[in-house]
């Protein structure tokens, strides 16, 4: 994170403390360490309550214990109101083993007040931390848009698609369910992908594919499946490693190639030359 300086930005923080003198320490502390930054400053857990719900927070400095109420439940306040800001805790009587505590509970440091030299390093770090808290919640509801937005997109394709990860099909559409005589789309992703492969295709297949993600290489081939029925079904597939909910997988999309093979069959036998292999690239 780079340094905090009158160049960059001013910090919005929100004290929790009813000494004034001590909040006009800290600001000059923060100050004379390149820190600038505009304070609200409240006593009680309605105030508290209402300016978090006023306006944003970079930070919190909170007294160990006031009057009426304590830092610690301002971190329980905050989670109330699902406020994702970092809680430094200010103490003159923090024991050890209540600072332990209180890091577990959600405060992210403690500064005792007789050093308060460690609070500009104490928040820097913090708003470091926040910092990627932020960037990963954000990448994680980015990731979980894709898969929702990818879903609704394979679940309405009319061509027939799969997912399989460690062996099991993880997913299918309506239209792969058509193509392999299943009931509905569950039923298929409560079989292992070996289950519809053939066993002439079997072994090269699983292989292939429990090798796809690593290699991020797309693969395509024709091969013979097996429907819920056990008839085959000899298919073209396409086959592209992915991310499925957090994990390595292979979509695959499938295509009915019945019909051409019966033709390229029957001009085979009229040329002499023998159909295509299971497996091969077409």
């Amino acid at each position: 994170m780079p340094e905090i300086t009158a160049s960059t930005r001013r910090l919005s923080i929100l004290f929790v403390e009813d000494n004034p003198d001590d909040v006009e320490l800290t600001l000059r502390l923060l100050t004379q360490a390149g820190i600038l930054a505009r304070a609200e400053v409240v006593q009680t857990a309605h105030e508290f309550c209402a300016s978090l719900a006023s306006r944003e927070f970079d930070v919190v400095l909170a007294d160990h214990r006031l009057p009426a109420w304590n830092g610690m439940e301002a971190v329980e306040l905050l989670h109330q109101m699902e406020k994702d800001v970092p809680v430094i805790l200010l103490t003159g009587t923090l024991l050890d083993d209540e600072a332990a505590a209180s890091l577990d509970k959600g405060i992210v440091d403690y500064v005792h007040k007789d050093r308060m030299g460690r609070l500009p390093a104490a928040l820097r770090r913090s708003l470091e931390v926040a910092d990627a808290r932020k960037r990963r919640t954000d990448l994680e509801r980015r990731l979980r848009d894709s898969e929702e937005w990818s879903a609704r997109l394979v679940e309405g394709s009319p061509e027939p698609l799969l997912i399989q990860s460690e062996g099991r099909i993880v997913f299918a559409n309506a239209a792969a369910a058509q193509l392999l005589g299943a009931e509905s789309e569950r039923r298929l992703t409560e079989m292992l992908f070996a289950q519809i492969l053939h066993a002439d295709c079997r072994g090269a297949l699983t292989e292939t594919f429990d090798q796809l993600p690593a290699t991020l290489r797309p693969h395509a081939c024709e091969a013979r499946l097996v429907r819920v029925d056990g008839k085959p079904v000899d298919v073209k597939l396409a086959a592209v490693a992915v991310i499925y909910r957090g994990k390595p997988a292979v979509q695959i999309s499938i295509r009915d190639i019945g019909d051409r093979l019966g033709i390229d069959a029957y001009e085979a036998r009229l040329s002499g030359v023998g159909p295509t292999r299971c497996g091969e690239v077409g």
